[in-house]
């Protein structure tokens, strides 16, 4: 999985590269160290990219919907 050239996902920045990081640049980003749990940062990891580098569309879209079966409840 890889993003577009020049592409910077929001709230990415260039001292905190593990944020961005994907399937193929993981091992070397600046956040991995000797020691690290890399199955639990490798899973973070990918739950930080998809909800912050997701397409603003996309994030509408889901809005929208939950929004449309997620009703306020009044009391």
């Amino acid at each position: 999985m890889s993003t577009p050239s020049g592409y910077t996902p929001s709230g990415a920045s260039a001292t905190n590269n593990s944020t961005v990081a994907v399937a193929g640049s993981f091992q070397s980003s600046t956040q991995t160290r000797d020691g690290a749990n890399q199955p639990t940062s490798y899973s973070m990891n990918r739950y930080i990219y998809d909800t912050q580098a997701r397409p603003v569309t996309d994030r509408l879209v889901y809005t929208a919907d939950y929004s449309q079966n997620n009703p306020p409840q009044g009391r």
